[in-house]
């Protein structure tokens, strides 16, 4: 990404969302395990942590012990998705995840602005509110002293906003990757008004980069068809894009 400055080269990036936690589960655990094997430099986690109402006590003891397990030495942040009642919004503040549910935070070590545009059923996300504090110039976001804006958010459906404020990387859940898919790639539904193209995988619109993870969990039916649970780790790199259509959204590597 020709965006990625010298002090944010080979940046390695977790990305958990959509665990759709019922109850305890293996995978937790294995998952765990893995994040325990696998340092990064920051994660981020963008919704949809439990299933339904009802699950709050049993997602808070997943968090916790995903939260734990992660080695992130610049930590781990989040945002909470549509599936995340208040009860478990209030139960998870005082895990060791940074909550940037409708806000911003700077990191202090890299050049980094983080955003969070997450999803609240008491106070509903107003994208204009939450990206508005960011520096602008000609409705445009600056580099604050070379600060790179990456924004948090369950759904990829607010790529267009965070395009137009000059984001420059949104990460996103909510689609589960269709969660049951037809070969090879073709998703069934993705609950969003994307079109299926765009259900997962490295979007971009104008300057923006979007990178829509599968998730981890299921949610209606305990299925996954052609779509494997999803935990990916990216790592930043400097290069030339792609010349693209800038007017409309484009997946430049679906997965």
């Amino acid at each position: 990404m020709p965006w990625v400055p010298l002090d944010l080269e080979g940046l390695r990036i977790a990305h958990l969302t959509d665990l759709h936690v019922q109850r305890s589960r293996r995978r937790f655990q294995r998952l765990m395990t893995e994040l325990q094997a696998t340092p990064v430099d920051m994660a981020v986690m963008t919704g949809d942590y439990m299933d339904q109402r009802g699950h709050e006590a049993a997602t808070v003891k997943v968090l916790d012990g995903l939260a734990r397990s992660i080695r992130a030495r610049h930590g781990v942040f989040g945002v909470f998705g549509n599936h995340d009642t208040e009860g478990l919004i209030k139960r998870a503040a005082g895990l060791r995840i940074h909550w940037l549910q409708h806000g911003g935070h700077e990191l202090p070590d890299v050049p980094i602005q983080l955003v969070g545009m997450g999803m609240d059923r008491a106070a509903p996300t107003d994208v204009a509110q939450t990206l508005g504090h960011l520096p602008v110039s000609n409705g445009r976001t600056k580099q604050t002293n070379g600060r790179v804006t990456m924004v948090l958010s369950h759904l990829p459906t607010l790529l267009p906003a965070a395009a137009d404020m000059g984001a420059q990387l949104l990460f996103a859940g909510h689609t589960h990757g269709g969660q049951c898919r037809i070969p090879p790639r073709f998703a069934l539904r993705n609950s969003t008004d994307l079109s299926l193209g765009l259900t997962c995988g490295v979007l971009r619109h104008q300057d923006t980069w979007c990178v829509v993870s599968r998730g981890i969990g299921e949610t209606a039916i305990p299925l996954r068809v052609f779509c494997r649970p999803h935990v990916p780790v990216y790592t930043l790199r400097n290069g030339e894009a792609p010349t693209i259509n800038h007017s409309r959204i484009v997946n430049v590597r679906p997965w």
